[in-house]
């Protein structure tokens, strides 16, 4: 999962070296995943302040983000946020909402309350990808 999502070049490692799986993933990063599967991804994000804006500023054009692109504040994203974020995702961006990207624990629990991991993270992009959707080569 981590290798398809880095290198189709959606979501990047911590660092040259390090992916850390089991970190947990922020709001803007899931933005700015999806912003880079919609193809438009800035050569210059990085030089930007703070990094997601130009993201963010997508989401919220899309109507990914249901806010002002300058008022987001980044945080570590529970589950739930992530699913209601991919929700709006499918069906702006899409045009898809009949997609099943989240699975539970082993006892069938979908802790929605639980941030979500960067590993997991790239598990719902391999699974955005198996189905009829944009995605940046």
């Amino acid at each position: 999962f981590v290798d398809f999502a880095t290198s189709r070049g959606l979501f990047a490692g911590t660092s040259e070296t390090t992916f850390a799986p089991e970190a947990t993933l922020t709001a803007a990063e899931i933005y700015q995943t999806l912003y880079n599967i919609a193809g438009t991804k800035s050569e210059d994000a990085a030089e930007t302040d703070p990094w997601w804006t130009d993201a963010m500023t997508w989401a919220a054009e899309t109507g990914v983000y249901e806010g002002k692109a300058e008022e987001f504040t980044n945080h570590d994203a529970p589950r739930s946020e992530v699913k209601e974020i991919m929700d709006l995702y499918l069906k702006t961006v899409v045009g898809n909402a009949e997609v099943e990207l989240f699975q539970g624990n082993q006892d069938g629990d979908m802790m929605w309350d639980k941030t979500i991991t960067r590993a997991e993270w790239a598990q719902v992009l391999v699974r955005v990808a198996a189905n009829p959707m944009p995605l940046a080569e």
